[in-house]
């Protein structure tokens, strides 16, 4: 009985992961799922990825595991090469033979996961019966989201993001998030520091409601660091001796105060970038685009969509089962202080030392060249926040 029970409570689940499997695989077309299908990957950022994963996979094994010795004149890694470390290991342990992608299976991987936990970051909200699953559903088609299909295979893990939103609401628990935080590593770099910046606040307020000792929780820190530094260490990331992760575009690529509501000209964008797109095909056709402060604001996209907008009103209305009111959960303010201070400090840092509101630059803050360049490394950490 009780096994039944258990298959029937998880089979609403199994069904809303299979829908954003079908819709992926209609957005894209099932031959992104044949490892042996890689021209849709042979253009700009995606050609590295994957050329970066051919020579991997053709490598013997190396020390650490995750670095490339054949790809360019010095040594790099799955990390620099946007391999996505976790598949690329994976692959390669498998046996998986160099040429063969892994990149459409990921994508599909990242719309499932945006469902399953879009979906459980929702119930723990209080939401519940059919607004459930289309608000996970408008998480698998976020603009956001799509709009890293076919550039940025890595940063299309979102799932990532909501996960340590749902585990921000709940009462503290120590592996999970050191699941997350060890996964993510293994993904990109941006969403290891996401997931970080997450889970410290969250730790902030377990602090504060005496739900963790500070020996404990100092203890649990250094552990997770150990972990994670070590799944860098094998990924790659120290590889090159720093010099690769120099970076520059603070500023540059931000964010804009108008980004939730403001589905960019993509006509334009494309065109300035030398690329063509069939006029019409925007993200919006009830909301205007609006003028940007610079070029590189496309990184900050976050285009809510009114699919969004609808699915808030929603959530404002009582909604019942069996005559009853389902009575959103309470949840303590101190768990809403942790994860909207953690929120605030990454939304700022996307915002960059130059926030905008459409065409307009409000500020200018003058950095050193040292502290721009360290800004810059972190520039899509900081917008893929409002990607979330």
């Amino acid at each position: 009985m009780r096994h039944k029970r258990a298959l029937a409570d998880l089979a609403p689940w199994v069904a809303l992961a299979l829908a954003a499997a079908l819709i992926a695989a209609w957005l894209y077309g099932p031959n992104v799922l044949n490892p042996s299908s890689h021209a849709w990957l042979l253009h700009g950022d995606p050609a590295q990825h994957y050329v970066g994963s051919a020579y991997f996979l053709a490598e013997p094994w190396r020390w650490p595991p995750g670095a490339i010795h054949g790809f360019g004149q010095a040594p790099t890694s799955v990390v620099f090469v946007d391999a996505i470390p976790v598949a690329a290991l994976a692959a390669k342990l498998l046996g998986v033979a160099a040429g063969q992608q892994y990149f459409g299976a990921w994508m599909l991987l990242c719309h499932v996961g945006a469902a399953w936990f879009g979906a459980r970051l929702l119930r723990t909200l209080g939401v519940a019966g059919w607004p459930l699953c289309a608000g996970a559903l408008l998480f698998v088609l976020a603009p956001a989201l799509l709009l890293r299909v076919y550039g940025h295979e890595a940063l299309m893990a979102h799932f990532l993001i909501l996960a340590g939103l749902q585990l921000a609401l709940v009462p503290w628990r120590w592996a999970p998030w050191l699941a997350l935080g060890a996964f993510s590593v293994l993904v990109h770099p941006y969403l290891a520091l996401m997931t970080a910046v997450l889970g410290a606040g969250v730790a902030l307020a377990a602090l504060a409601l005496r739900d963790i000792a500070p020996w404990r929780l100092a203890a649990q820190a250094l552990a997770c660091l150990v972990l994670c530094g070590a799944l860098a260490w094998a990924a790659g990331y120290f590889i090159g001796g720093g010099s690769q992760v120099s970076s520059g575009g603070h500023g540059f690529f931000s964010a804009n105060l108008l980004t939730w509501v403001d589905p960019m000209d993509w006509h334009a964008f494309l065109a300035q970038h030398g690329r063509d797109v069939a006029r019409g095909r925007e993200w919006s056709v009830l909301m205007p685009a609006q003028a940007q402060a610079t070029a590189g604001q496309y990184e900050g996209f976050a285009y809510l969509g009114a699919g969004v907008v609808l699915l808030v009103l929603l959530a404002l209305v009582p909604m019942r089962r069996d005559g009853r009111v389902l009575a959103a959960p309470v949840i303590p303010r101190a768990r809403w202080i942790g994860l909207a201070g953690a929120c605030a400090g990454l939304a700022l840092l996307a915002l960059s030392a130059r926030p905008s509101v459409g065409a307009t630059i409000l500020l200018d803050i003058p950095l050193s060249e040292g502290v721009a360049s360290a800004l810059g490394v972190g520039v899509t950490h900081r917008t893929t926040l409002f990607d979330a």
